[in-house]
């Protein structure tokens, strides 16, 4: 019982935090990143609900390789600006 409560709370704070962030990206015209990982999170406690281990384990490998190559793309972008200011 505690874990399925854990498990609801768990989808509904993602899925606010996925419309929160896609609400953001669309207004202030940014990436969809943090709201695509949003979504991966929901889905993959979803998962986790309905006991789908496995695909819910596919979804956390997706979301360390989205997460690592967007953390790289901003550092670049730094170390691009950085550069430049010198």
């Amino acid at each position: 019982m505690t874990n399925t409560i854990i498990l609801i709370i768990g989808i509904i704070f993602f899925a606010f935090m996925t419309l929160y962030n896609l609400k953001i990206a669309i207004k202030e015209k940014k990436d969809y990143v943090p709201a695509i990982v949003g979504f991966l999170f929901t889905l993959m406690v979803v998962l986790f609900f309905f006991e789908q281990i496995f695909y819910g384990l596919m979804c956390v490998a997706i979301i360390a390789t989205i997460s690592t190559i967007y953390l790289l793309k901003l550092l670049w972008k730094y170390l691009k600006d950085r550069n430049k200011n010198n």
